[in-house]
């Protein structure tokens, strides 16, 4: 008997029992399915195997344990061992069914894994597309490089899309791409500016069909100027004027253009003036010098004269330049013309000096041949006449004799003309001859004349002689003291004697 048998035999209190092997282990039950059975010897060998190798271990520690024992106490009766309890094994009938389950678990474990795995693995490495049509391309950059794939661009001219904006893309809006894809935008360049353009007939066209063409075409050069005008209605072209350097018929888009539109004609607007002094009215005619102003007056008892009473056209009007603003101004109480025939001059002078007259009368003094010095000629308005506006005037004539010719020996002749002037201003037409002579007086002084102090005709004509300075004075000739220069006398200037020259033929 073998060692292993001796062993186990000690454990069975002498009884021998045979060595688990595949012949001799007898299944508890028989299955049905020869699969079943294989496995069930199997299982048994097994736990044949795990039983053998514990008894062995088992074993050797008894031995360890006896020899160290005999050698430190005496040695006991072999009837003492404690003999090993028998094995008994008993087949798990739903150990297999068991398993399936467990590997079922796990399997769908797996399965749930993985698909939770891709689904979050899609979840960050896909995204949407968005639709970049119509928005600006540095959208789609800073898109592209926060969240997207990548972005490549292609550029073409455009007439729809401004410069930079996006104008189709190689992936629908609302698809998903992954990060390392790559989606392609086309985005505009904008117009082509060097496009040729055929330009329309601005000279047919509003400005608002013109801003409808230059919308269309992204004309950029094209510029609006705006003028009055009374011969081209209202928003239509007046001219169009190009740069030297433009050719209209190879016209480019990136050339320019004026384009003058006219306004109408000039108008300025009205405020109302009623109410206004003639004070205020002058000043509104200073300022407004484009404005025809023509004034009327109206007879009113009790609103000052020179006030507005009415205008036309109504205040808030645009007035065309040009155009007559008439206002209708109170011209105060009617004044009735008194006969001047049966007032003295001076009784007519202190009238026209009173600032409070109603009536503004004006005398001149007149040569009269017939009706005495002082007396009353004539007068600009019938007596009796009422009138009435803003200065009702009237001129009164009186007689201031017959023309009377002065001394004008030894003055300049350069006093004569305008004592002439002066005296022709009273209604006479005297004329007058300046005849240069051989004199030892100074040149240009007055010698001698055919009348003077005495009263003349009102057509007289006088002959005056002028010394031409060039005779020798007498011994005891004494000049006369030179008359004060008039203010503004140039002064001699040193000989030149042009100023003195006079044609004998002249008549003044």
């Amino acid at each position: 008997m073998s060692k292993k048998g001796d062993f186990l035999s000690g454990f069975s209190g002498g009884n021998t029992q045979k060595p688990l092997t595949e012949q001799n282990l007898t299944p508890a039950k028989e299955t049905d399915s020869t699969e079943e059975k294989k496995a069930d010897v199997a299982e048994n060998k097994k736990l044949a195997d795990e039983i053998v190798a514990d008894a062995e271990k088992k074993e050797n520690a008894a031995k360890k344990s006896a020899s160290s024992a005999i050698a430190t106490r005496p040695a006991q009766n072999p009837s003492a061992i404690i003999k090993a309890p028998e094995h008994v094994v008993t087949k798990d009938e739903k150990f297999h069914k068991r398993k399936m389950i467990r590997y079922g678990i796990i399997g769908i474990v797996i399965v749930i894994t993985a698909l939770l795995v891709f689904l979050i693995f899609r979840m960050f490495n896909n995204v949407e597309v968005p639709n970049w049509v119509g928005e600006d391309i540095e959208y789609a950059r800073t898109w592209g490089m926060l969240d997207g794939g990548t972005v490549e661009i292609e550029r073409e001219y455009s007439l729809e899309f401004a410069e930079d904006i996006v104008i189709a893309q190689n992936r629908d809006p609302g698809s998903t791409m992954s990060r390392n894809s790559v989606i392609i935008l086309t985005v505009s360049l904008g117009p082509d500016m060097n496009e040729v353009i055929d330009l329309p007939e601005f000279e047919e066209m509003t400005r608002g069909q013109i801003r409808t063409w230059t919308d269309e075409y992204l004309m950029r050069g094209v510029t609006f100027r705006e003028e009055n005008s009374s011969d081209v209605e209202d928003n239509y072209v007046i001219r169009v004027e190009f740069p030297s350097a433009v050719d209209p018929d190879n016209f480019r888009r990136s050339d320019t253009v004026t384009i003058y539109v006219s306004t109408g004609p000039e108008t300025i607007a009205i405020s109302s003036l009623v109410g206004n002094t003639r004070e205020e009215v002058d000043e509104f005619i200073t300022e407004n010098p484009l404005v025809n102003v023509e004034i009327e007056y109206e007879p009113h008892e009790t609103i000052e004269r020179g006030t507005v009473l009415a205008q036309s056209p109504s205040p808030g009007t645009r007035l065309v330049v040009g155009e007559a603003l008439t206002l209708t101004l109170s011209a105060g109480d009617i004044v009735v013309v008194p006969n001047f025939a049966d007032l003295r001059r001076i009784e007519a002078i202190e009238m026209g000096e009173d600032p409070e007259a109603e009536l503004n009368v004006i005398v001149h003094r007149r040569w009269n041949a017939t009706v005495p010095n002082g007396r009353f000629v004539s007068q600009s308005v019938e007596p009796g006449e009422e009138l009435y506006g803003e200065s009702p005037t009237v001129i009164v004539v009186y007689s201031e004799g017959r023309p009377w010719i002065p001394d004008l020996v030894g003055t300049s002749v350069r006093d004569l003309e305008s004592t002439i002037i002066d005296i022709n201003d009273k209604g006479s037409t005297i004329t007058i001859n300046i005849v240069y002579v051989n004199s030892y007086r100074t040149r240009g002084t007055i010698t001698s004349q055919t009348r003077h102090n005495q009263f003349v005709a009102l057509n007289e004509h006088v002959i005056f002689y002028v010394s031409y300075g060039n005779l020798q004075p007498p011994p005891d000739y004494i000049p006369p003291d030179p008359p004060d220069p008039p203010i503004d006398d140039p002064g001699d200037d040193g000989g030149n004697d042009d100023d003195w020259d006079f044609d004998e033929s002249d008549d003044y």
